[in-house]
């Protein structure tokens, strides 16, 4: 399950932002730490490059990202919180916030999150996907059953992706 999580969110935001973070040295030695998957120095950079630059906010989500790459699921639920506070409804945010708190092991949590990332992004499986793992990791009898209703509704919605 939990692989399976770490390798969509890899998937759904590997790439780097198509519209870059204010351009500085910090970033592109950031960039080259996080090709190396070097997460914690990338994560210094980008620490580095927020302390000239506060309100770059997609340098802030490359650094909720990197902390999640680096397995530091607690940095990462903290600084998505700080972009919720700028962009509550944000899927992407909501999403890796959700995924955090997966990580943390804090299931129940993490759902109405992931419910409301879907909800926003209703055409994104991943989001659907990761939603209904997480509700049947909780064996919570009306979770279990929404999972199924949910997993009923991607069978529909996208009839190319496996589901059960």
């Amino acid at each position: 399950m939990r692989l399976l999580i770490y390798f969509t969110l890899l998937i759904c935001t590997a790439i780097v932002s198509a519209e870059p973070a204010q351009k500085s040295a910090e970033l592109d030695q950031a960039r080259e730490h996080i090709n190396a998957m070097e997460y914690t120095q990338a994560a210094e950079s980008i620490n580095l490059h927020l302390t000239k630059h506060a309100n770059d906010i997609r340098a802030l989500h490359l650094l909720a990202k990197t902390y999640a790459w680096d397995n530091n699921y607690q940095m990462s639920e903290q600084t998505y919180s700080k972009l919720l506070k700028i962009e509550a409804n944000n899927p992407e945010y909501l999403f890796g916030k959700g995924n955090a708190l997966v990580w943390l092991q804090k299931s129940e949590q993490a759902i109405p999150l992931l419910e409301q990332a879907w909800n926003v992004k209703k055409n994104n499986a991943n989001y659907l996907k990761i939603l209904i793992l997480t509700l049947n990791q909780t064996a919570a009898d009306k979770n279990i059953k929404h999972a199924s209703e949910l997993s009923a509704l991607g069978q529909k919605q996208f009839p190319n992706q496996l589901w059960d």
